[in-house]
């Protein structure tokens, strides 16, 4: 059994991703240049197996944007990687939307991966180093404008 207990899928899953990527090679075209849904219209057996892979806590969102990770990136990972790519898809999502932080090798090959992918609203994260030190420079400040005043007092 492989790929999360899906062995029965998994032929007709290769036999998609196959003529996807002879449809890519034979068009030349990458899948930052096309539009996912038609992507997604064009290979319904595959986009049905990648929607198995969603998390049950996973927001529409979320699982919009990691759909489209997985999608870019699917025609990259033979069966028995394709776990590395679900766990990728975690990891990059986990840092897009959580704030997690990862190597910086690990960091450098998820945006590689995710190159092309939009995500409106996405949020901001800050480190703790960010801001300490934006705490320091204020206490700083702080400290200089009062010592200031007692110069003039």
């Amino acid at each position: 059994m492989s790929l999360l207990g899906l062995s029965h899928e998994l032929p007709a899953f290769l036999s998609a991703r196959r003529i996807f990527v002879v449809r890519k090679r034979a068009l030349l075209v990458d899948m930052a240049e096309v539009e996912i849904e038609e992507f997604i219209d064009q290979n319904r057996h595959l986009a049905t197996l990648v929607d198995t892979y969603r998390g049950i806590s996973e927001s529409e969102k979320h699982w919009k944007a990691r759909r489209e990770f997985l999608f870019r990136n699917i025609n990259d990972f033979e069966d028995p990687h394709i776990d590395q790519l679900l766990a990728l898809s975690m990891v990059w999502a986990n840092n897009v939307f959580l704030g997690c932080r990862y190597s910086p090798d690990l960091l450098e090959k998820m945006k590689e991966m995710a190159e092309g992918i939009v995500v409106e609203d996405a949020p901001v994260f800050k480190t703790r180093d960010e801001i300490m030190k934006k705490k320091v420079n204020s206490i700083s400040s702080q400290n200089n404008s009062s010592s200031f005043c007692h110069v003039l007092d």
